[in-house]
């Protein structure tokens, strides 16, 4: 059975820069990363970026606490969660859709039949944050930082369930 990871903190104890960090995504000029990040048999620092960019999404994930500025307006949120899963696990498109429409439910969005084709700007604020979790569990990753986001949605969901 694979072993996940994640964490949550009080804010400002430096989760994101950590996870960012961790998945590559610091600019090189801006911070120093040493020593070494292991995971799954790889050191994250010493690794080329296209085995990064494998990982990322795949096998690590971040859900960032902003959605609106990871969210792409351009595109459905069907269309972002479908381009994830195709790149990591390929298959169809029609079985990638299937499993967002699975994933949307899963973090309890209201009929995800029909949200799957709206875009970021139609959805509330707690419902786009609940679209990234959505994107960052598509891929069964093993390692996640969730960060308030994921505390927030999992209030709501028990709301959702004590009131019914």
């Amino acid at each position: 059975m694979a072993r996940r990871s994640g964490w949550s903190a009080r804010s400002g104890c430096g989760k994101s820069v950590t996870s960012l960090a961790i998945m590559g995504l610091l600019s090189k000029h801006s911070a120093e990363v040493s020593g070494s990040i292991r995971f799954d048999g790889f050191d994250l620092l010493d690794v080329p970026d296209e085995t990064l960019r494998d990982l990322r999404g795949n096998r690590l994930a971040m859900i960032f606490q902003e959605p609106m500025t990871s969210l792409n307006p351009s595109f459905t949120i069907g269309d972002q969660i479908v381009e994830t899963i195709l790149r990591h696990r390929g298959g169809s498109r029609r079985q990638a859709r299937e499993r967002a429409i699975e994933l949307l439910r899963r973090v309890h969005i209201p009929s995800p039949e029909k949200r799957i084709d709206e875009y970021p700007h139609k959805l509330s604020g707690g419902m786009r944050q609940r679209v990234m979790i959505a994107m960052a569990l598509a891929c069964d990753p093993r390692a996640a930082d969730r960060g308030r986001a994921d505390h927030r949605a999992r209030r709501h969901a028990c709301r959702r369930r004590s009131s019914t």
